[in-house]
């Protein structure tokens, strides 16, 4: 596996910026440019690029990829950069790997793309490839693992660099968490489903105290009392090591398409190809309008799934006998041998509802293991489907999903908000305890809320 072209690498800066369009412009001018950006977090229109990256053939047939940190260029000559590009690319096409994140992502800076030729490599990956998902041996839909298997087998390594880099400054700032309160203590106060407002107070000040000295683009992404490395914005990784990082999504970007695209017409393929370009336009448009978030039901449902989730946390520990959470296997299985007399060899769902189904009606043992169902459940609905809306509706009025028309083998559409299931989560006695829909705000009087499936 080997990169079709000898890139050129150009770091742009303020003294380089002025010759770089120039000749973009007058001597490259190519009609395919390759983008990325590399940004402050994932909201699509509350977050903002940092870096730019660009990868394109010149006419000379020179192959140029380029990156530069945003900040250290010139309002002025980043103006007639985008400009160029817009209308040099007006001519071909503009092309990125999830293309519509990376234009909400220039449009956050006052950058709206102005044409509609526009080119999701995701969507080329799809039409070239065999209809096989990946976990049947399919081509992979994520830019690292395509390149890494199809172009350049270094492509995980760079990586690898980003994630090792996040992973230390998480640690970092954790540690520095640990330096004012004590870790044990802390992380006890913290167990699910408690969190910082649930700190008795000497903790709660020294914490405080940290959350107060933590980067604003990492406070807004915090999903739990700690920092996770996932968390940890691109713009405070290592400069050089996000530079080889993003100018290589470009160069990726450009050879993905530089593959697929001629295999368009080989196959037949042009009416399909059509459409699909034609969608990537509207689709950034729609994922940018986003949805009214209703706040008010967020908060109060998190409130209401915190208290029965203690609820249900206590009664669990009353019938273990100690305080445990179901994620302990070892200490599951001691008390389902020890105390109710069952043994089994895991704690997966599948062995438990076979143990289950043997017990005889009124065995203690059936309660407790629906407690370990219901607890895990629980916990994955408040922290995987609420608590990152939490953290939204505290810094946006609106949600927005993304919606992908090369997400599925199948052709179908798809989003993030697909993830969510389709029914609401109950309590006990069957009551609906929160549903996904409902953080959805109805429109007014004025406004129509419309949703067309074909």
């Amino acid at each position: 596996m080997s990169l079709n072209y000898q890139w050129k690498h150009l770091k742009i800066n303020q003294k380089s910026i002025k010759e770089f369009t120039e000749k973009l412009m007058l001597e490259w001018k190519p009609k395919y440019i390759a983008f990325d950006t590399e940004t402050t977090g994932l909201h699509l229109t509350g977050d903002k690029p940092f870096y730019l990256s660009l990868a394109f053939i010149g006419e000379n047939s020179e192959a140029i990829a380029a990156g530069l940190f945003i900040d250290s260029i010139e309002k002025e000559d980043i103006d007639h950069l985008m400009k160029i590009i817009f209308l040099q690319s007006n001519n071909g096409f503009l092309i990125g790997h999830n293309v519509a994140f990376d234009l909400n992502m220039v449009h956050n800076i006052g950058y709206p793309c102005p044409h509609r030729n526009v080119l999701d490599t995701m969507v080329l990956i799809r039409l070239t490839t065999d209809a096989i998902q990946e976990k049947h041996g399919g081509a992979p839909l994520s830019l690292k693992r395509f390149a890494s298997q199809y172009i350049d087998r270094n492509a995980k390594a760079y990586e690898k660099q980003i994630s090792q880099e996040r992973t230390k400054l998480a640690k970092q700032f954790n540690a520095e968490l640990y330096r004012l309160v004590d870790k044990v203590e802390f992380n006890f106060a913290t167990q699910f489903p408690n969190d910082i407002d649930d700190l008795p107070p000497r903790l709660k000040e020294g914490y405080n105290t940290w959350l107060d000295s933590l980067p604003e683009e990492v406070k807004q992404n915090m999903t739990s009392p700690i920092i996770l490395s996932k968390e940890i914005s691109y713009s405070l990784v290592d400069k050089g090591v996000l530079e080889t990082y993003g100018i290589y999504d470009a160069v990726y970007t450009y050879e993905i398409f530089d593959r697929t695209y001629p295999l368009i017409e080989k196959r037949k393929q042009q009416k399909i190809f059509d459409i699909e370009q034609k969608l990537a336009y509207p689709l950034y448009r729609i994922s940018r309008e986003g949805f009214t978030m209703n706040k008010e039901y967020v908060f109060e449902t998190q409130e209401k799934m915190k208290q029965y989730i203690i609820s249900r946390k206590k009664r669990f520990e009353k019938l273990a006998g100690k305080d445990i959470t179901v994620s302990q296997a070892k200490e599951l299985l001691s008390i389902l041998k020890n105390k109710f007399n069952l043994s089994v060899t895991s704690t997966n769902e599948p062995t438990l509802l076979e143990a289950q189904k043997k017990l005889e009606k009124g065995h203690p043992a059936i309660e407790f293991i629906d407690l370990i169902f219901e607890l895990r459940t629980l916990s994955k609905w408040y922290s995987t489907y609420l608590r990152k809306f939490v953290m939204i509706a505290k810094h946006y009025d609106k949600i927005h999903t993304q919606i992908n028309s090369a997400g599925a083998v199948t052709g179908r559409f798809t989003s993030d908000f697909q993830q969510f299931p389709r029914d609401g989560i109950v309590d006990k006695d069957g009551n609906l305890l929160f549903h996904p829909r409902h953080m959805v705000k109805r429109p007014d009087n004025d406004h129509y809320l419309l949703f067309i499936d074909y």
